[in-house]
């Protein structure tokens, strides 16, 4: 399976919740046009569904499929693996302090986003 960058961080909002078109326009600055595009993907390759809002039936809530956690499994797993060999050639103290900085740059943006909604 391939995906673009913006497919890919559209697919990691939806593993957070579901989302409406008009927010992942917004996380990932693009156009509705754009989103329209990126939608009509991954709804064709079985990755997210659009459910009608049950409180504004003009609207779309777009979920996640569980075809999603089956694809990105592996993507994961390959990533989480290269992390781990890449961990193994710091020090520890260095990899302490990187392991330290990207938590604390990973609370920064969850703050910044809970601030932001």
């Amino acid at each position: 399976m391939k995906v673009s960058k913006n497919d890919l961080r559209c697919l990691n909002l939806l593993t957070e919740q579901p989302a409406k078109p008009g927010y992942i326009g917004a996380e990932l600055g693009l156009t509705s046009g754009s989103v329209t595009a990126l939608l009509d993907r991954l709804e064709k390759a079985g990755l997210a569904k659009r459910v009608r809002d049950p409180h504004d039936r003009r609207s779309v809530i777009i979920h996640p499929t569980d075809h999603l956690f089956e694809a990105l499994g592996p993507l994961y797993a390959g990533v989480a693996k290269s992390i781990a060999e890449i961990g193994t050639s710091y020090p520890p103290r260095e990899l302490a302090l990187a392991v330290k900085h990207l938590s604390d740059a990973c609370t920064a943006y969850e703050k910044a986003v809970k601030d932001s909604y």
